[in-house]
Parts: C-alpha cells; sequence; structure tokens
C-alpha cells in the first residue's frame, strides 16, 4: 500500500468502461486539440520526501491510470492554476490510517502553500 504522487496525465481515456452517467466515450481522446502529455506542476520528488517524513510510503508515478483520475488531471494541468498535481491515496487501513494520511496530506499542503 503506497501513496502515489503522479507526475503527469495522457490525453487518452478509456472507450471501455462506462462514465458515472453510463455512457461509454466514443472518441479515445480527452481533449482533441490538446497535447498528448501535460506535466504537473508541483515538485513530486518534494512532495514523497514530505509524505515519507510523516511516515508514510509514497513514491513517484507516471501512470495516473485510464479513467476518471487522469481525465481530471489532465483537464486541470489544462488550466492556468499555478501549482496541479495529483496524489493518489490508497485505502485507510492497519498500516496507513486515515488520520495519517490526513496530516501528510496537511504536510503537503504547506509545503505547496510556501513553494514558489
Amino acid at each position: 500500500m503506497t501513496i502515489g504522487v503522479e507526475t503527469r496525465a495522457r490525453n487518452e481515456c478509456t472507450r471501455i468502461t462506462p462514465d458515472a452517467e453510463n455512457i461509454c466515450r466514443t472518441s479515445g481522446t480527452i481533449d482533441a486539440k490538446g497535447p498528448g502529455l501535460r506535466q504537473v506542476r508541483m515538485d513530486c520528488a518534494r512532495v514523497v520526501e514530505t509524505l515519507r517524513a510523516a511516515s508514510l510510503e509514497a513514491e513517484i508515478s507516471d501512470d495516473v491510470g485510464d479513467y476518471i483520475c487522469n481525465h481530471t488531471l489532465y483537464l486541470s494541468l489544462g488550466t492556468d492554476v499555478p501549482r496541479v498535481g495529483f496524489i493518489h491515496l490508497p485505502m485507510p487501513d492497519a498500516r496507513m490510517s486515515l488520520a495519517a494520511m490526513t496530516q501528510g496530506i496537511a504536510h503537503v499542503v504547506a509545503l505547496l502553500a510556501t513553494s514558489v
């Protein structure tokens, strides 16, 4: 069980899995005019260090998935927001509690709020 700090999003979406409205997309792209990849705008290595300093298992990931996580990140990266990223949190359990993850994410928010 590891927290994934995503580095990029792809201009791709599944045509197999229906969305929340039970509709399958006809196109395999999110934005026909958009680039193939969009890179996150945060220091992923520092985010991982911050999570590890909070005693959480974390690693950099370059595969955000092919459904809502990728779609959300790709569209978010198409905005003018200066710091955009995506952190995949696992289901809490005895090894990584919700309280521990909440505290770790609070440290990440503080890091991002003070980073240039």
